[in-house]
């Protein structure tokens, strides 16, 4: 059975067969290409030229409800609704909020299959499911159900559509049109025929045209018109070439008002006389859903993909999934279409969303090249040269791709450009850039094509595709510079024929000769050519001369070059050894392999020594040819020798010598000799003898001597030695001026003694010796891995380690020359700085960026003496001289004006003078005047601003303007010419200038290592585009050129990019704000804010969070916003996704405006506000009538207060005077007791000082009529009466100072059994007086108190005790305890005290002491003391006493700390 062909089968049957077809021819042709020979000269294959459409995705990973989307729309507010096959999605640009169906609640979606989206005038978002139809209420969050028992036919929602008036029709199941009127909330049903097998499909559609008709269309269903006036239906299907009606699987509007619709692959018009569809195009899938987009485009989606339909032009692009492209669709399934108000178009697909947005697709881009050079030749075809795969040339009228491959490095070359080429082959052979492991090739194999074939050949640079620069002469032949040692090709456009040329010499000259000319083997990297004004034509490399001239007529380079060989510069600026002849005012230098030649200080320039070849040699037409411009000195040193140390013999003779031969250089003529020859020697090191006419040399055999006079050179057997040992190197020879003989090896230091020429070691420690120098006082000075050592007569007398940040030690790690002007001074030359030895004082030179005075660079190699006193300083940079008065160095690594700065040039463009600027990647610019043949040089200068801010030079362009900028890896600068200085654009200071080009508009558009740059014509950065842009990455290359419509296009490692820069430089507008929610005190609130734009708050509710997003789904991400509450605040707060939220807490009640602002999608701010007003109400204690009413209150509480004070303080003043009456009459009481008590301590004074008296008054006038026994007796009444003053002025003043608080206690820990038993050690010879027995605890007591202060309340209890008691009595310390104190008692047995007296113990102003039990006096202040002392340590004490059986005193103590 075959289908009918009318049938459905049919066309189904009829797309499969065509994709089976088209993929089997794909897979042909593409093994046809693989399996062919590739030819060097191949007509260029034809490919068909499509952009990649830049598409962003969303799924479920992003948050979507589920991939399957049925159903897109956008509501009034802005925000983005998907129905999908999980729920119903919101989307802002940032977050999703997904709603879903839940048994539990009512007020959740019907049914999670949503199929249809509608919103009504009125605001009210409609959602069509499987099971029912929803009504969303956006202010409750909150969905009302309708289903067949409320009002639907069916509950299967195919489409949605609400009308102006207010009115939501519905197309169900089963053929049902249902409208509702929400005004009268009345619902009505009109039957059509349903679609055949309408299954569970989602592409169904009612489409209301302007004369009110509704169109209604989907899967299986033949199109119907109702009319909403007549309530009217009639069938509009489509039509199959047969005549058989279809389905109509949408309907959408032209601009123009033409009506279309689809059924399969055919795209129908509708015909208005003949009221049907009429085919009117097809597209190459079944087509389910279309829309007409913000530029009058019809997209068309379907189970195949997606086109864009440019109608009336009836032009198709389309667009399908690419596995390897992530930024095409997603899926080639689309369900439903959509244009959003910022001219978005969705798509909703099987796999989620594809948002197609006009602003990320203004760069068309072409994936798949790795650029890095574009071209637009005369023809305007843009060529496109590639690192990987050579060039692409692109006919964008034609419509197609031609691809050259142009490939020499291969056997696979046809006869015609084997011919064509056999030179350069022939120069490969030669360079064995061809060649085989089996025999050594002869150039004749570039004359034999069969031979050439059938030889076993292998390719050393088989690269060939790697292209660096492309430009067209005037003569329309196009040069495609290339990267990989190869040279660079030229094409014919005329007659389609390809040519490879190379800057080289003949074989050996590869090899790097002593003048630097360059590689020339190495020459072969183009980075650009220029056709000058003079006809003549440049090649720029990348090493070599860097800027060569090119005869396009022979096909061979001139000899002319600018290479700057004479200047000791970087990379050949290291200069070990500088050596002054004064008979010639000439500094001979020498760099081992990078440099050897001499600064005349009469001409003030410097020389380079260039060898001298022999008149058979090979290349010697090239060598005379290039050195005629190599400003330098020939001599006759060879070719193949390397010199690696000098010294000056003499006057007249340069010694030159390396490990295996020693040479001098006749300095009168220039001749060179040999001296002698050590073939296969390691070991080297020399030294000029005392008196200079020998020249004492070590090799691997030994020592040897060189007699500059005689030239003889005889080995020295008595310096021979067993003292290096096999690990130990000898590195530097120094005889001093008493001839004895110092070696530094790699290990230690040596001397030989004289005059039995033994070897003694002077130095310690191990460490490697690799400078020695003599000063006129015969001090020796030796460099050392451990710093800087002296000796003097074979002893060290000093010693300068590596100190870094040291004003004692040196900078670095390694000495690397010694320079001794005088007695006094010693200059270092050390890996990490320059330094300067004055009388053990050491000074530091270093390279300093900001100051162009400072040492050029800090690994120093050499010091010499300069000219004017000044110094050569060696660096690995070049050469400095050193002004020693004012410590500047000058720069002389800087070339003239004859030669360019560095060879590893990199851009060249021609300005409007005809001057050719030339940037470099190490060294800054050159501008070669062709007119003087003069060039001027511009460096990065850290001090001057006004310098370029690096010296690698990516780009220069020259405007039409006549402006110069230049990009550097630092920033774009402009020459600014009057003043021959640059101005830096300081916006670019970030980036990395790779390649600049002008517009029509005299904007600059340059692409840099993060993106694509805009500015005006003055520099000034207008915009910034990146890859969520649409650029394909943000890496850009140098490639850049404009077409001649006036395009730009660009490259970057992932393709080219073409746009139109008016297109890209129009002003954006931001999109409209939108309030996605609110939080007010920490709780969901019920408001649709975007409605009014209105907040009105509680007085309570004054904590709240607002957030907000941009209508602007294109860049949601990566814009930028600000937000600010007036008048709160003045100063904006800014913030980006996804943190979008404003968030204020205890905001005083007031108005406010909320204003939210937010950028394009360039970042540029607009000044477009939005402002939501927000009204926090007045509390109610602030309201007029609380006001009132307080304020009356308060005066009620004034006056209540007034009156109640008056009243208080009348009591007060009574109870004052009550007071001030009491403490009177108590102070007058305590007066009169301290005046009764100072009157008892005076009369108490006033005994033992008139006793003295009277006793010393005696023994004054009776002393020579006394014995000595009555004399003695005196002494002893005045040492007794003495002792009893002493110890009542220590208790007074003991209690004076307690009385005036200058004794206060200190709480601690005591065991107060120790305390017990110092004090009756201290009153032991009272004790003992007495006989007395003393009862005291042996058990430690612990007691938290003052130390000293129970110490003074023992002393004056036990000895009050003591002196009451009677002879052979006892004293009974004892000690009770409870839960908080310890009761501390002493108890005698003597003579007791009376009530009255108990009384008066410890009051102030009465006398209790008397005299004791053996007449003892007392002071009367003891028990005073231990009263206050007790007070202090807030104890407390009582007696008890019985007249004539003894007393005790009982105090207390407490058991634990107490704050």
């Amino acid at each position: 059975m075959h289908p009918d062909k009318n049938s459905n089968e049919f066309f189904r049957l009829q797309s499969d067969v065509l994709k089976t077809i088209r993929k089997w021819t794909g897979i042909l042709l593409l093994a046809l290409y693989i399996l062919s020979p590739i030819h060097a000269q191949r007509p260029p294959a034809s490919r068909y030229i499509n952009d990649n459409s830049y598409f962003i995705h969303l799924s479920t990973q992003n948050g979507l409800a589920s991939d399957k989307v049925l159903n897109i729309l956008q509501d009034r507010y802005g925000f983005m609704w998907f129905a999908t096959e999980n729920g119903l999605s919101r989307f802002d640009g940032i977050h999703f909020v997904n709603f879903t169906h839940s048994r539990k609640d009512k007020n959740t979606l019907s049914n999670n299959v949503v199929t249809a989206l509608s919103e009504d005038p009125y605001g009210n978002l409609w959602i069509g499911t499987q099971n029912g139809l929803n009504r969303y209420d956006n202010v409750r969050n909150k969905f009302y159900r309708y289903d067949t028992r409320n009002g639907l036919k069916n509950n299967f929602v195919r489409a949605l559509h609400a009308d102006k008036e207010g009115n939501l029709w519905i197309e169900t199941a089963q053929g049902y049109l249902t409208c509702y009127c929400q005004k009268e909330n009345r619902w009505t049903h009109f039957k059509h025929t349903p679609g055949v097998n309408e299954g569970n499909y989602y592409y169904w559609q009612i489409y209301e045209d302007s004369l009110g008709l509704l169109w209604i269309g989907g899967r299986t269903l033949q199109g119907i018109v109702f009319s909403k006036k007549t309530h009217k239906m009639f069938s509009a299907p489509t039509w199959s070439d047969k005549g058989m009606k279809l389905e109509s699987a949408f309907f959408v509007k032209a601009k123009d008002g033409s009506l279309f619709s689809s059924s399969f692959g055919s795209i129908q018009k509708y015909d208005f006389e003949q009221h049907k569809f009429v085919h009117y195009r097809s597209v190459p899938f079944e087509a389910t859903c279309a829309v007409t987009d913000k530029e009058d485009c019809i997209w068309i989606g379907g189970y195949g993909g997606l086109v864009r339909w440019h109608y009336p032009q009836d032009k198709i692009e389309q667009f399908v999934s690419v596995a390897d492209n992530s930024n095409s669709l997603s899926s080639n399934k689309i369900f439903c279409l959509y244009t959003s108000n910022d001219g978005c178009v969705w798509i909703g697909t099987d796999n989620g969303i594809n948002m197609y947005a006009p602003h990320k697709n203004l760069f068309h881009t072409y994936q798949g090249y790795n650029v890095s050079a574009l071209m637009e030749a005369k023809d305007r075809r843009l060529w496109v040269g590639t690192q990987n795969d050579g060039s692409y040339v692109f006919d964008f009228e034609k419509e197609n791709i031609a691809h050259f491959n142009y490939r020499l490095m291969t056997k696979n070359i046809d006869y015609a450009t084997f011919q064509r080429e056999k030179e350069v082959i022939r120069q490969y052979i030669r360079h064995e850039a061809i060649y085989s492991e089996q025999q050594t090739l002869n150039e004749s194999l570039a004359d034999n094509y069969q031979k050439y074939l059938h030889t076993d050949l292998h390719f050393r640079y088989p690269d060939e595709n790697h292209v660096s620069s492309l430009y067209q002469d005037k003569k329309g032949m196009i040069y495609v510079g290339l990267w990989n040692h190869v040279g660079f090709n030229v094409y014919n456009p005329k007659n389609k024929l390809w040519k490879r040329y190379a800057l080289w010499s003949k074989k050996p000259d590869y090899h790097y000769p002593r003048l630097w000319l360059g590689n020339p083997f190495g020459a072969n990297w183009y980075n650009g050519f220029l056709e000058d004004r003079k006809g003549r034509f440049w090649c720029i490399t990348w090493e070599c001369f860097g800027l060569n001239l090119f005869d396009r007529k022979t096909g061979r380079f001139e000899f002319k070059h600018y290479f700057p060989n004479n200047v000791p510069c970087f990379p050949q600026g290291k200069i070990e050894q500088i050596i002054y002849d004064k008979v010639r005012n000439q500094y001979f230098l020498n760099g081992k392999n990078t440099y050897f030649g001499y600064y005349d200080n009469k001409e003030k320039r410097f020389y380079k020594f260039g060898e001298h070849f022999p008149d058979d040699y090979t290349n010697l037409d090239i060598i005379k040819g290039y050195y005629q411009y190599s400003k330098a000195k020939i001599f006759s040193l060879p070719n193949e020798f390397g010199c690696d140390y000098i010294l000056l013999s003499g006057s007249n003779r340069l010694y030159m010598a390396n490990a295996q031969k020693i040479m001098y250089m006749d300095l009168t003529n220039h001749s060179v000799h040999p001296v002698c020859s050590m073939p296969e020697n390691k070991s080297f090191a020399w030294t000029l003898s005392a008196d200079g006419h020998a020249i004492i040399v070590y090799c691997d055999k030994g020592f040897m001597l060189i007699d500059t006079l005689r030239q003889t050179c005889m080995p020295l057997a008595s310096y021979n030695t067993d003292l290096v040992s096999e690990n130990e190197n000898i590195k530097v020879l120094l005889q001093t001026r008493n001839k004895e003989l110092w070696i530094g090896t790699s290990h230690a230091l040596w001397k030989q003694n004289r005059p039995h020429n033994n070897w003694s070691r002077v130095s310690s420690e191990i460490q490697s010796f690799n400078i020695l120098r003599e000063k006129e006082n015969g001090d020796v000075y030796a460099g050392s891995s451990k710093g800087l050592y002296i000796f003097r007569k074979g002893k060290q007398i000093a010693h300068i380690p590596f100190m870094a940040n040291s004003k004692k030690g040196l900078p670095g790690s390694e000495i690397r020359d010694l320079y001794l002007p005088d007695l006094q001074t010693c200059w270092i030359a050390t890996n990490d700085g320059l330094a300067k030895l004055t009388d053990n004082e050491i000074s530091v030179f270093e390279h300093d960026d900001f100051n162009p005075n400072s040492l050029i660079d800090n690994n120093v190699c050499s010091i010499s003496e300069g000219p004017n006193k000044q110094l050569w300083i060696g660096t690995f940079q070049g050469l400095c001289l050193l002004d020693t008065k004012n410590e500047h160095f000058t720069d002389m690594t800087q070339p003239g004006n004859d030669c360019l700065t560095s060879r590893l040039t990199s851009c060249i463009t021609e300005d409007q003078q005809g001057n050719i600027w030339i940037g470099t990647t190490e060294k800054g610019i050159n501008v070669l005047s062709i007119d003087a043949d003069t060039i001027a040089h511009y460096y990065h200068q850290p001090w001057n601003p006004n310098s370029l801010p690096d010296n690698y030079v990516a780009c220069i362009f020259c405007s039409r303007n006549g402006t110069i900028w230049a990009g550097t890896h630092q920033g774009m600068v402009r020459y600014d010419k009057k003043h021959k200085q640059f101005e830096r654009i300081s916006q670019t200071g970030d980036f990395q200038i790779k390649g600049i080009q002008e517009d029509s508009l005299q904007q600059l558009w340059i692409t840099t290592n993060d993106g694509l740059l805009l500015s005006d014509s003055t520099g000034n950065i207008l915009r910034r585009f990146y890859e969520y842009h649409g650029l394909p990455n943000n890496d850009l290359s140098k490639a850049i050129c404009r077409l001649h419509n006036g395009n730009i296009v660009i490259g970057s490692m992932y393709g080219f990019s073409l746009f139109d820069p008016e297109v890209l430089s129009r002003p954006l507008p931001s999109q409209k704000i939108m309030l996605t929610d609110i939080q007010v005190n920490g709780s969901a609130f019920p408001a649709n804010l975007n409605k009014e734009w209105k907040l009105n708050l509680k007085a309570e509710e004054n904590s709240f969070e607002i957030d907000f997003a941009a209508t602007d789904y294109a860049y949601s991400p990566y814009l930028k916003y600000r937000y600010r509450l007036v008048p709160f605040e003045k100063k904006w707060n800014y913030t980006t996704p996804p943190l979008l939220s404003a968030k204020y807490t205890n905001i005083p009640f007031g108005k406010y405006w909320l204003e939210i602002e937010v950028t394009n999608g360039y970042g540029e701010w607009n000044n477009q506000t939005a402002k939501l007003f927000i009204h926090i109400a007045t509390p109610w204690y602030y309201s007029w009538w609380f006001i009132i009413l307080l304020i009356g209150s308060g005066i009620l509480a004034i006056w209540g207060i007034i009156r109640f004070r008056e009243r208080q303080l009348r009591n007060e003043n009574e109870q004052l005077e009550a007071l001030v009456k009491e403490r009177t009459e108590k102070l007058y009481r305590i007066m009169e007791n301290k005046n009764k008590f100072f009157n008892i301590v005076s009369h108490d004074l006033k005994s033992p000082l008139n006793h003295l008296n009277v006793l010393s008054a005696t023994l004054l006038e009776g002393y020579n009529d006394l014995n000595d026994e009555e004399k003695l007796q005196k002494i002893q009444m005045i040492c007794k009466s003495s002792h009893q003053g002493k110890a009542l002025l220590d208790n007074l003043q003991l209690w004076v100072l307690s009385q005036k608080e200058m004794i206060r206690p200190v709480f601690r820990q005591t065991n107060l059994t120790d305390e017990i038993e110092a004090v009756i050690q201290l009153l032991n010879p009272n004790i003992q007086k007495k006989e007395l027995t003393i009862i005291a605890p042996s058990q430690p007591i612990i007691v938290y108190t003052d130390k000293n202060m129970v110490s003074t309340i023992l002393r004056n209890l036990i000895a009050n005790a003591i002196k009451y008691s009677y002879r052979k009595g006892y004293i009974h310390i004892s000690a009770k305890e409870d839960k908080d104190y310890w009761y501390i008692s002493i108890e005698d047995c003597g003579t007791g005290i009376s009530p009255e007296r108990i009384e008066k113990l410890f009051q102030i102003g009465t006398k209790v002491s008397s005299l004791g039990t053996e007449k003892e006096e007392g002071t009367g202040l003891g028990l005073l003391i231990v009263s206050e002392f007790i007070n202090r340590l807030e104890e407390n004490i009582q007696v008890k006493s019985t007249k004539g059986k003894g007393s005790i005193f009982t105090f207390t103590l407490h058991k634990t700390f107490r704050k």
